[in-house]
Parts: C-alpha cells; sequence; structure tokens
C-alpha cells in the first residue's frame, strides 16, 4: 500500500495535480483511504474519496454490458479479443 501512496504521491507532484482521486475496488481499503487523505492534506491538495458503497470492482458492469452485447450480437468466440486502450464515448 505504501508504495501505491508513494507512486500516486510523486506522479502528482510531477504534473502539479491540485487534487488526488481514488477509485475502484481499491478505495475500499479504509488505511489506503486515509493514507491518501493524509498526503492530500499534507500537500495541500483536495482528496475525492468516494462513498464507501460506491468503491466495487466493475464486476457487475461487466456482466452487464456483456449481456446486452450477447442479445445485441449474438455469442462471442472465446479469440474475439481486447481493445485495452479503447475510448469509449461520452454521454451528456
Amino acid at each position: 500500500m505504501e508504495t501505491l501512496v508513494y507512486k500516486l504521491e510523486k506522479a502528482a507532484d510531477q504534473i502539479g495535480a491540485r487534487t488526488l482521486v481514488l477509485g475502484g475496488g481499491v478505495a475500499a481499503n479504509s488505511r489506503l483511504r486515509a493514507r491518501v487523505a493524509e498526503v492530500a492534506e499534507k500537500s495541500g491538495r483536495r482528496a475525492l474519496l468516494p462513498r464507501h458503497d460506491l468503491c466495487t470492482d466493475n464486476g457487475a458492469m461487466i456482466a452487464a454490458a456483456a449481456h446486452f452485447r450477447l442479445i445485441s450480437d449474438g455469442p462471442t468466440s472465446l479469440d474475439d479479443g481486447a481493445t485495452p486502450g479503447l475510448i469509449l464515448p461520452t454521454i451528456g
């Protein structure tokens, strides 16, 4: 955990970030949340920490997306591939 906090702090320093954001499943870790808040306060930055009930992994979202893709496109082969850098459209 300290390595993650260290890297976050160094990256924020490098780019001059004024806000630290913690999200995803890792944001449920209370010790990590406390350390990020501490680093933010110490460095004069703002910390954005979501409510604990919003700190889940994306398993349910991935399952829902797969469900709707199955309905619209039918099954895909197991070698369908992945696009890790895929940019999703902004809605709204």
